[in-house]
């Protein structure tokens, strides 16, 4: 889709527009008690309350702040306060208010794919393919994007390749969180609440302290609790979180904010529903007594050795994630145009033990990084429009991930990583006519990448722990592969493109551009690493609106050519004495994704607003190919007795499958996602308004593993959130009803395949949140 924004009290697709009660709404639910401010927040939703129409809003998708309906290119923007509504606390929830990102938690991480292209990064040596950024800083973890959700002012998706003014691995989008900066010269703040079933607790306070007309700080905190979505206890949430932020006036020109941020992210970890569902207790988890048996009576308990499936001990799961940062933003104006420099520092450490792929796994990781931007970016009423720019990036982990292969023993792998990048960037937009632009923009990117460890296995844990794996205990490892291996990679990004106004509110464009991710390592002694992957991107787009700003028509369809796509599969890889099994990353074939996403918004009336938006994408692995090892001679059958963990057609020789899935539908792309809502607003007489909402969204069916068994197939659903709150006079306190997930929907969000698929054949599926409701509210001064 163009360009999408999802402000104050609006439903996913959708923008609250704030005038005559809606202002009210907005002003409401911005969370100051001020009431200049609320005047201002409102307007600036609104585009002038005396206006009326549809808001008007501002992103800073393209390193610059600017209109997102003159914005050329495909973005989503959300607001806090629908963030709040659609009950966003993870990243992974942001699935239901953006329909172009398919997002879910395992195992501690959060993965992401945009349009079809995502990768699953589960450890310290993957990286994820859409950038996240928190406050314009990329944030290199999967594992390091959550506990933040909260005081924010809006959340952008960036969907398609971002390779000139992002650069770290954003082949399928960028995901920007943006919090609320201190205010200067305002006192105020807010405290809210909400509580619901599965013993709900979320309570946000916010203060902002000004101190003098030039400094002001902006203290939030949130806690978040719930008990188990699953039955033993599992995908429950026990998180703590503050942010401190400074914002200083030094001089007219120069402003200087810096952001300190800290979480816990605590709790059991994810639970897990066997597929297809139903199999079990959907939400029993793994934990259930009927799960517990499944393990039990594996024929492999039989036929190998007693206790070679081993049951979870799901009574010692946890997730146990801390992250902090803090970064600077200093802004200067120069006769040259607008100079920010952004210096920032990130640290995470996590000691996991999840159970959600089907089988145990202890992660212990810490890391940090260091970057440095510089950025010039010219006033906007120039002829020649530039943003020139350098970025600096450095990072550092170690860590010991210890995953159960049942009967194969504990693998064990431990090491550290090292990634140091620096890139120059330009993107230049020069006005030809009054209303015709031209765009071009150039990244250079220089990455160099070190990688060292060892790779053994134990015992399996049933031979050296006590009884149902409690106390659990993981023996010494024989050594099988050393890892130590570094490699540098270049790249040279760019895209091309036009604006044309071809009215006063109506917009055509057309970019081409091109999106990269270098490559890296996984464990072996020699031949260990993998080559970078690329996209070529085209889009066409227009966004429009009309009958006096009441009704918004965006539309942009889009090609992309995807090359060189990474995938990390079960295989055999060079061993310190020979072949063994591994986990290889390969370069594993070619892709074609096109598309169209269109949106409409349209307020017949100034307290009704009606939303609709429609994604449709078409995409299909060109060539797929990649080799699977025989685990038949390992239980003593002919070669191909055992058939490979593939739906996809395959043969075997030597002692591996080669497995072919071109042609298929990309995994995690649904072909149809459409998202609506109708959102009333009743003005009282005292002032104050009540407004129901309804929000609804459908996907198709979609693959969710790069498996294509057929259970991983997953059917079109469908899920429905309402609301309704009483907003009073002048913006002082709020409340309302909310219920999510109405008909109580099952939901895959992720699929994972037992390491020793199919001699233990249950695919596991991570599951969206079950219906919630309760009531929330809150209270501004």
């Amino acid at each position: 889709m163009t360009s999408r924004i999802l402000p104050a009290g609006y439903i996913p697709g959708v923008m609250l527009i704030a005038c005559g009660a809606g202002a009210a709404l907005a002003a409401t639910q911005d969370g100051s008690g001020d009431e200049s401010a609320v005047s201002t927040s409102a307007s600036a939703e609104a585009g002038g309350a005396e206006t009326g129409g549809l808001a008007e809003i501002v992103v800073t998708a393209q390193r610059r702040s600017e209109n997102l309906q003159r914005s050329a290119m495909a973005v989503t923007a959300v607001s806090a306060d629908l963030l709040t509504r659609e009950s966003v606390t993870t990243a992974a929830d942001l699935t239901s208010v953006v329909p172009a990102l398919q997002a879910s938690n395992q195992a501690g991480y959060t993965a992401f794919y945009i349009r079809g292209i995502g990768s699953a990064a589960y450890n310290a040596y993957s990286e994820a393919a859409d950038a996240f950024n928190f406050d314009g800083v990329y944030v290199s973890r999967p594992n390091g994007v959550n506990g933040q959700f909260f005081d924010v002012e809006r959340v952008e998706v960036l969907e398609g390749p971002q390779g000139t003014l992002y650069g770290r691995n954003a082949t399928g989008g960028a995901i920007n969180l943006i919090t609320r900066p201190a205010e200067l010269g305002h006192f105020n703040g807010y405290a809210s609440a909400q509580f619901g079933n599965y013993d709900e607790r979320l309570l946000t306070g916010v203060l902002n302290l000004p101190f003098g007309d030039r400094t002001a700080a902006r203290l939030a905190v949130q806690t978040e609790d719930h008990e188990g979505y699953f039955r033993d206890g599992t995908d429950d949430a026990k998180n703590r979180s503050a942010r401190l932020s400074t914002l200083s006036q030094l001089t007219t020109d120069l402003s200087v904010k810096v952001v300190y941020d800290y979480s816990h992210v605590g709790g059991r970890g994810d639970g897990a529903a066997i597929l297809p569902l139903g199999t079990t207790p959907v939400r029993g988890g793994l934990g259930n007594p009927a799960v517990t048996a499944l393990y039990q009576n594996a024929p492999a308990n039989s036929f190998i050795f007693p206790g070679a499936i081993t049951p979870l001990p799901q009574d010692q799961t946890r997730i146990d994630l801390q992250t902090e940062g803090v970064l600077a933003e200093i802004t200067l104006n120069t006769a040259l145009g607008t100079l920010t420099m952004i210096p920032a520092w990130r640290g995470t450490n996590n000691d996991n033990l999840t159970t959600s792929e089907g089988f145990w796994d202890i992660d212990r990781t810490s890391g940090d990084q260091e970057s440095f931007e510089v950025r010039l970016a010219a006033d906007d009423d120039l002829p020649l429009r530039y943003v020139l720019g350098a970025y600096y990036f450095d990072e550092h982990s170690k860590f010991l991930i210890e995953p159960d292969s049942q009967f194969i023993g504990v693998v064990q792998t431990q090491g550290h990583t090292g990634t140091e990048t620096a890139a120059t960037f330009s993107q230049l937009t020069y006005k030809v006519t009054p209303t015709f632009r031209a765009t071009a923009g150039l990244r250079f990117t220089w990455e160099r990448k070190g990688f060292n460890g060892t790779d053994g296995t134990s015992p399996p844990a049933v031979f050296t722990s006590g009884p149902g794996l409690n106390p659990l205990v993981v023996g010494p490892a024989i050594l099988a592969i050393t890892t130590d291996a570094n490699r540098t990679f270049y790249s040279l990004t760019w895209k091309v493109g036009f604006e044309w106004d071809v009215g006063p509110q109506s917009l055509l464009y057309a970019n081409v551009g091109t999106g990269y991710k270098a490559g890296g390592f996984f464990f072996a002694s020699t031949n260990n690493s993998y080559d970078p992957e690329k996209v070529l991107s085209y889009a066409i787009g227009s966004k429009n609106r009309f009958l006096d700003n009441k009704l918004q028509l965006n539309a942009e369809a889009f090609l992309m050519k995807y090359t060189g796509q990474q995938l990390a599969t079960l295989g055999y890889v060079e061993g310190d004495n020979g072949p063994t099994t591994g986990y290889p990353t390969l370069n594993v074939g070619r892709s074609t994704i096109a598309g169209l996403e269109a949106e409409t918004q349209y307020l017949p009336i100034d307290t009704l607003l009606l939303g609709l938006q429609l994604n449709f994408v078409h995409s299909r692995y060109d060539r797929f190919v990649y080799n699977a090892p025989d685990l038949s001679p390992l239980l003593g059958l002919p070669a191909g007795a055992i058939p490979p963990a593939s739906g996809c057609s395959s043969s075997v020789a030597a002692g591996l499958y080669t497995i072919d899935c071109s042609g298929r539908q990309m995994y995690q792309s649904p072909e149809w996602t459409v998202s609506a809502n109708i959102q009333k607003t009743f003005e009282l007489s005292n002032g104050g308004s009540v407004v129901p909402e309804i929000r609804s969204r459908y996907e198709s069916a979609r693959w969710m593993s790069e498996s294509f068994l057929p259970v991983t197939r997953v059917g079109g659903d469908a899920q429905t959130d309402a609301t309704l709150s009483y907003n009073a006079p002048r913006g002082v306190w709020n409340v309302g009803l909310y219920v999510n997930n109405l008909a109580n929907k099952n939901v895959v969000s992720n699929v994972f395949l037992n390491d020793v698929y199919p001699i233990f054949s249950p695919v596991l599926a991570t599951l969206r949140p079950p219906r919630t409701f309760g009531v929330r509210g809150q209270v501004n001064f």
